[in-house]
């Protein structure tokens, strides 16, 4: 029996940071001499460990997507000009950094002395993480508009699940199925605990709520559930979905990852 919980499966909302467009390695094709289509449009020579295994992750959301040629191509562009608008803010963010090393590298210095830490020491400390902090917002106010450069190039379910829509159905369907699989014993004295936990009122599942939903979740035969699943899936997939209102955030955040112009390069050239 898998045990889940709200925080271990909710998909994060994570605020974004800047993120410096990376200097890697020139990219090799090799193409088959039939079809002229790249056999492999990254060879695996041209490219360092970290940046392939980072390709395969990225590739592995991208494929869900099922992009057109066109789509591909749209979305480079736009990448290009998001990627572009975060390096002019990297500056900035690296003066705060080297301000910040020497600082904390002579507090690790006096703990592992096992000295006390100045208050001087730690009021410079947290003014320069405040810094920092206030950049992370003005990149965030700078780089969210670029949502809606990229919402006009995707279909509604393919936003769904870059805004994690999918995913939170998906964790949603799981967690059911876990439910289902709990014994009676078992179900009852979790219940409470559980339903403490995922309950939140202002969606619609209260305690409540979803105290029946779960109860009849679990308690459904399986000739039953198989016709009602869906429903129930979709009642709940709210306890899973990013915090309201930060869509453009996760758009302009699945966008950012350093490997995604390159990426979305190589996957225009093969597509058809």
């Amino acid at each position: 029996m898998r045990h889940f919980t709200r925080t271990s499966l909710i998909a994060a909302t994570v605020l974004l940071a800047p993120i410096a467009v990376a200097a890697w390695l020139a990219c090799s094709a090799t193409a088959d001499e039939t079809t002229g289509v790249p056999t492999e449009t990254v060879s695996a020579p041209s490219l360092g460990l970290e940046a392939l295994e980072a390709d395969i992750a990225v590739l592995g959301s991208i494929n869900q997507l099922d992009l057109t040629k066109q789509q591909a191509a749209s979305l480079l562009e736009v990448t290009e000009q998001l990627h572009a608008a975060s390096a002019r803010f990297e500056k900035e963010r690296q003066g705060f950094q080297e301000q910040l090393r020497p600082l904390l590298e002579r507090k690790r210095a006096l703990m592992m002395k096992d000295q006390a830490v100045p208050d001087e020491l730690e009021k410079d400390i947290a003014g320069v993480q405040a810094q920092l902090e206030a950049l992370d917002r003005k990149v965030v106010e700078a780089l969210v508009p670029f949502a809606e450069k990229f919402r006009p190039i995707l279909s509604a379910p393919q936003l769904q699940i870059v805004t994690g829509d999918y995913e939170a159905r998906r964790q949603a369907e799981e967690w059911l199925d876990s439910l289902r699989e709990m014994s009676p014993e078992s179900f009852k004295d979790e219940m409470r605990p559980i339903v403490q936990e995922f309950a939140d009122a202002t969606i619609g599942l209260d305690q409540k709520t979803l105290t029946t939903l779960f109860t009849e979740a679990h308690n459904m035969d399986s000739k039953t559930w198989a016709k009602k699943k869906g429903d129930y899936v979709k009642r709940i997939a709210p306890l899973f979905r990013p915090a309201k209102g930060k869509d453009s955030q996760l758009i302009v955040q699945f966008f950012m990852h350093p490997r995604m112009v390159p990426v979305l390069q190589d996957k225009a050239e093969v597509l058809k």
